[in-house]
């Protein structure tokens, strides 16, 4: 399978237009999310850069992957703090 690249994308634009999409409420939710990863992006730790984010109908939310799930031995554990949180059903 070819592997697809993508260079050159207007990240914050392309997720701007998702939130207009699909998020209804609490909009300025992605203000927060847009400062965040600026800030990551340059940021000298690889790992500041393995973002997760997510918008739904009631705001939108950016995480750091290893705030979600702490890899140790070869398996995923959770974190107690934001597992639930990422895992609850859309409002």
């Amino acid at each position: 399978m070819a592997r697809v690249r993508f260079e050159d994308v207007d990240l914050l634009g392309a997720l701007s237009r998702i939130v207009d999409l699909h998020t209804q409420h609490y909009k300025e939710d992605f203000d927060l999310d847009k400062e965040l990863i600026s800030k990551l992006a340059v940021s000298d730790r690889s790992e500041d850069k393995q973002l997760l984010w997510m918008s739904r109908p009631c705001g939108t939310y950016t995480l750091r992957e290893r705030e979600v799930m702490k890899i140790k031995c070869g398996g995923f554990t959770r974190n107690r703090q934001m597992i639930p949180f990422w895992l609850m059903p859309s409002l």
